[in-house]
């Protein structure tokens, strides 16, 4: 009995390092290698100009000009969402199956400027900064997003509308990752004064 429950765990160990080793050598070969260091992904999400966002009034000059043949408008919405309303000409290619073998080639092309879009920006720069981190340069989100781009920018343009775009935090983030944390010295510290309240009503 005991020689057969030795069996088992030498078994059961033996089983458990192939697949450790066999999980490991998937990854090493399907993962998906970043390019972008940290500190130049917070470069990048910092920038001053916002060069990785696609202005709405942009967007009108290009769905009202021959400039649209530079760029391919990617809808990330599911594609019911999809199908009920996009941007004239938009491929849709859902978020979860963005970095899809299929949806990687037609991303490297380099003839045009792939421009994301969602139902909000928040979704758009997240496929972006994810694809800049991977090392795509062709890359730009859609200020504003569809909901916001389809009332104010594609059925009827209003030109106030037109520079919408998410606030970006005026703190400098990249600055703050880059830099080594100092031990605060005692001099630097500060004693809060303690105040005693007597009495009540």
């Amino acid at each position: 009995m005991t020689m057969m429950k030795s069996n088992n765990l030498k078994n059961a160990a033996i089983f458990f390092t192939l697949i450790l080793i066999a999980g490991l050598i998937f990854n090493k070969f399907v993962a998906e290698e970043y390019k972008v260091t940290p500190g130049k992904a917070t470069e990048i999400a910092s920038n001053e100009k916002d060069e990785n966002g696609l202005p709405l009034q942009k967007l009108y000059v290009i769905l009202n000009s021959e400039q649209n043949q530079d760029y391919r408008f990617i809808d990330l919405r599911d594609e019911n969402h999809y199908k009920l309303s996009h941007i004239d000409g938009a491929m849709n290619i859902p978020f979860k199956k963005l970095l899809s073998n299929e949806n990687k080639s037609i991303l490297q092309e380099d003839e045009k400027t792939n421009v994301f879009y969602a139902e909000n920006e928040e979704k758009a720069s997240d496929a972006f900064f994810l694809l800049k981190q991977l090392g795509y340069d062709n890359i730009k989100y859609l200020h504003g997003g569809f909901t916001y781009a389809k009332k104010y920018i594609m059925r009827t343009y209003q030109p106030s509308y037109g520079h919408f775009h998410l606030e970006k935090p005026k703190y400098d983030f990249n600055k703050y990752f880059n830099q080594k944390e100092k031990p605060k010295s005692k001099s630097e510290t500060i004693d809060a004064d303690v105040i005693e309240v007597s009495g009540g009503c």
